[in-house]
């Protein structure tokens, strides 16, 4: 696990095009003001990474959520990121 800052830290940015585009697609935008975290990857059993953090749109303040490489989830904090039921991932086009 590590902590990434998308603000100022120049090699954390280069995860922030996949957060924006991952985000943009669920009508929802990354508070980049907040630290993210990133899991991941361990292998054999999990070779990805996992990057949590905070997200809004016009109607809600603050989410938090869990980007996985195929699929974003609503999680209630950052300690449950690897707790992702099919009733929580955000769908595409799905607005909250």
């Amino acid at each position: 696990m590590g902590f990434l800052n998308l603000e100022t830290d120049d090699d954390d940015k280069r995860y922030l095009p996949r957060i924006k585009s991952a985000l943009k697609r669920r009508g929802l935008r990354p508070d980049i003001e907040c630290d993210w975290e990133i899991h991941g990857p361990h292998y054999p059993d999990m070779p990805y990474y996992v990057l949590i953090g905070t997200a809004y749109n016009e109607e809600i303040d603050e989410i938090y959520v869990a980007i996985y490489p195929h699929a974003v989830y609503q999680i209630d904090t950052p300690d449950d990121w690897w707790r992702c039921d099919p009733e929580m991932r955000l769908k595409v086009g799905e607005e909250l």
